[in-house]
């Protein structure tokens, strides 16, 4: 199978106080088409950065980025990004206008019964055709995400990119966004490459997990995740997967020194 997307020896650095910071340090990886991609890491380690190189918003200082054969050079309507901020959508367009907004200027041939044939199909796609007259301010963060992710789909990207969309949400409604994500990955079949710091979101919802260090950030790890769906924490093969996770992430050697510091001032 051809390489849909390739990442080869992604060199980011920036200049700060004089010196130039290292980011992420030869860091290379393949995707398939339809893959569902993960970037597992610490806080701060420059997950959001590569997305961000991969969109094209950052200019990347050595290695390559290759989106079917095509170096990516700068941002395109085929790489869509989501953020984790809630206010990604016009405040002054209704859910249904925000939607047809991107539609309306990337397809100026299509009529306006096209545009609204396109609308109505991703409202409905994430149960959202009833609130198609509602304003942003009138959604809750969990429905604005939503709203995002159709608009972004809305143009057809090859590559979704998505920078811990669900980070800011309560457990609940991160739940059941991850099931609604899983669906339209299912239903449309969008390559998805999902930034996340959280072992348990990055096991539910990917086909691969890349596993990154900090300072600069490298790979420490490329795993494929076949655990069959719907993925629960009691399947065995969801709790090898949660141990080795941690152990890349270095989480338990943390833990074990913080308890040891504990002991020390107790003692």
């Amino acid at each position: 199978m051809d390489n849909f997307l390739e990442v080869k020896n992604l060199h980011k650095s920036f200049v700060s106080g004089g010196r130039s910071i290292t980011v992420l340090d030869k860091i290379s990886f393949d995707l398939h088409k339809n893959d569902f991609l993960c970037i597992l890491g610490p806080s701060g380690c420059g997950k959001s950065t590569m997305l961000r190189c991969i969109a094209g918003y950052e200019k990347i200082n050595g290695g390559k980025i290759l989106l079917e054969g095509m170096e990516v050079l700068k941002p395109s309507t085929d790489r869509m990004m989501v953020f984790q901020d809630f206010n990604q959508l016009f405040p002054w367009l209704t859910v249904e206008k925000n939607i047809e907004f991107p539609i309306k200027i990337n397809y100026p041939e299509l009529s306006k019964y096209q545009r609204k044939e396109l609308v109505n199909y991703y409202l409905e796609l994430v149960s959202l055709y009833d609130f198609k007259d509602f304003y942003p301010y009138q959604l809750s963060g969990g429905m604005k995400q939503k709203v995002s992710i159709v608009r972004a789909l809305s143009l057809n990207p090859k590559l979704l990119l998505m920078d811990e969309p669900f980070g800011s949400l309560d457990a609940l409604t991160r739940y059941k966004l991850q099931k609604e994500l899983l669906k339209i990955y299912q239903h449309n079949g969008v390559t998805i490459i999902f930034v996340t710091h959280n072992i348990d979101e990055a096991i539910i919802l990917s086909n691969k997990i890349i596993v990154l260090s900090q300072d600069p950030a490298s790979i420490v790890d490329i795993i494929a995740n076949n655990i069959e769906q719907p993925r629960l924490p009691g399947m065995p093969q969801y709790g090898e997967l949660w141990n080795k996770l941690t152990l890349l992430m270095g989480l338990d050697k943390n833990v074990e020194e913080s308890a040891a510091l504990t002991r020390e001032e107790i003692n």
